[in-house]
């Protein structure tokens, strides 16, 4: 089973773009804290992507800033660098739900909005 749930702050806004099939893609950046070895907090930044219906919730109601709780699944994605030829690895979270925690904004979504692709 592939299975990741994180709770956290987005980073930055979220960034829409469509595929080369033409379907919507929103990626965003989520920081969810932790102590260390040494006991500091320190943040972690998951990448995250989220299709279809559920990306244009985000990319509409989400902003910087906002806590946000997301369940979804890890995919790693490989390649080659162009400059040293190593191999190279991303993990990036695929969203499949989400929930709105809090926002300091007004314009949160509706609740009859749906938040699974």
């Amino acid at each position: 089973m592939n299975s990741i749930t994180l709770v956290g702050y987005i980073g930055a806004e979220p960034e829409g773009k469509t595929t080369k099939n033409g379907k919507a893609a929103t990626t965003i950046s989520i920081g969810n804290q932790r102590k260390d070895a040494n006991g500091q907090k320190t943040t972690d930044w998951f990448d995250c992507i989220a299709y279809g219906k559920t990306g244009e919730v985000i990319l509409q109601y989400c902003h910087k800033g906002d806590k946000l709780g997301i369940v979804g699944e890890v995919q790693i994605r490989k390649w080659n660098d162009k400059e040293t030829g190593h191999e190279r690895k991303m993990y990036i979270v695929l969203i499949d739900k989400i929930e709105f925690i809090s926002s300091k904004r007004q314009d949160t979504p509706p609740s009859d909005m749906p938040f699974e692709t």
